[in-house]
């Protein structure tokens, strides 16, 4: 497994892994091509030996001191392969770079497999975020101290 930068070439796989884990509500091509622009924004794309099986988006706020998860995905048939632990150590390493001392996310409140990995990882739930997915899809809010 590899871990890279992505870039605009990238797009179409990036849109293949939003499709392949968030259906109808993956970010779109502006949305990605939006996040890939950004200064603030760290993209990657996640590769084993058959190619692309993940991707993964991080905010930095430098000037807090925080980093937030934007998107941390892994195609569903490879979940379970330790592909989502070690790219989220990555996110982690990639925050610690940017002087962040705290890592932010939010996950779907029945996203039970990504939850688990953030409580196994340190992560804390800090609160709940009604409708944040869209109506009647809440978020747990969960920070990290790195």
């Amino acid at each position: 497994m590899r871990i890279r930068v992505a870039g605009v070439e990238d797009l179409p796989d990036m849109l293949v892994v939003e499709k392949g884990c968030f259906g109808s509500e993956r970010f779109d091509l502006r949305m990605l091509e939006n996040i890939l622009s950004d200064k603030e924004d760290e993209s990657f794309i996640v590769e084993d030996g058959s190619g692309t099986v993940g991707s993964a988006m991080i905010h930095h706020k430098t000037s807090l001191g925080r980093s937030r998860i934007i998107s941390l995905a892994i195609l569903p048939e490879l979940r379970g392969k330790g592909y989502g632990r070690a790219t989220l150590e990555f996110l982690e390493d990639r925050a610690r770079a940017k002087r962040s001392t705290i890592m932010e996310l939010e996950v779907r409140v029945i996203n039970v497999a990504a939850i688990d990995l953030y409580l196994t990882s340190g992560y804390e739930v800090l609160g709940t975020i009604s409708n944040y997915f869209g109506k009647g899809e809440d978020a747990f809010y969960m920070e990290k101290a790195l």
